[in-house]
């Protein structure tokens, strides 16, 4: 098929994904007769790394570590300067959101184990906390986040009685060429689907679109997870479809039978 053909689409990866396989996506996609354009919205910014470095070496003051995200798995072993883990963390029960998360978290850190790969959302993560902690454990968990990061782990955790040491050691950030890769994209054609990895870079993509008076009425949205769906909803976005992980075939399923759909 000619690229007159192709379909556009808009990706808004979040920072992992970008660093990582954004390519995998753009390729994917325009072998299957999309022009797909990859635009990062968002880059985090690190802090507070010797607080959370003082707080690695004393596992013994904690339950257990809970990762929110990719990044706060990056963040840890940002903090630990190329320094081992503690051992005393290997025998806590840590808890991560997602497998990406639960991946990285063994990568990086020693084969540190956690518990949540099959968790998509803080709701699931939570309450495999409590399932898994039938009775409130006597000390805190860790829970390193940013500043649009963990924070519904933290308060389901708060309000069911867990006690929570959140130590904030990133933040997030607008990409510094942001509004020049948007317009790029934007004189590039017709935009028909939209592509948003992470909840925290909605309120800001959106806020483009309106600050430019640009309709998103005739537009394909696309999120991924649920958060990210209801961060869209909450921005007044219809949300066509929901894909359940930053996964190529995933995006692509959905892309082509909604393709296919547009064709009939």
């Amino acid at each position: 098929m000619g690229d007159s053909a192709k379909r556009t689409v808009l990706l808004f990866p979040s920072e992992t994904i970008a660093k990582s396989n954004a390519d995998l996506f753009v390729k994917a996609l325009h072998f299957h007769d999309f022009e797909a354009i990859c635009v990062p919205p968002v880059h985090f910014v690190y802090k507070n790394l010797s607080q959370l470095r003082a707080k690695l070496q004393t596992p013994e003051n904690y339950g257990g570590i809970i990762f929110s995200s990719p990044r706060c798995v990056e963040a840890v072993a940002e903090a630990l300067q190329q320094a081992p883990l503690s051992h005393g963390w290997k025998l806590l029960r840590n808890y991560s959101m997602g497998e990406v998360t639960h991946n990285l978290a063994y990568k990086a850190l020693q084969q540190l184990c956690t518990i949540g790969k099959a968790s998509n959302n803080a709701s699931n993560l939570c309450n495999l906390i409590m399932d898994t902690y039938a009775q409130e454990p006597e000390l805190p968990f860790l829970l390193p986040c940013g500043n649009m990061v963990g924070n519904a782990v933290r308060l389901k955790l708060l309000q069911v009685g867990y006690s929570v040491d959140a130590c904030e050691v990133f933040e997030c950030k607008c990409h510094p060429r942001f509004s020049a890769l948007m317009k790029s994209a934007l004189d590039a054609g017709k935009m028909e689907f939209l592509v948003f990895f992470s909840p925290a870079s909605v309120p800001q993509i959106v806020g483009y679109f309106k600050a430019n008076l640009i309709s998103l009425a005739k537009c394909k949205v696309i999120g991924v997870g649920s958060i990210t769906r209801k961060a869209l909803e909450r921005e007044g976005l219809k949300v066509h479809h929901t894909i359940v992980r930053p996964i190529v075939e995933e995006l692509l399923g959905v892309m082509v039978k909604t393709n296919r759909a547009a064709k009939i």
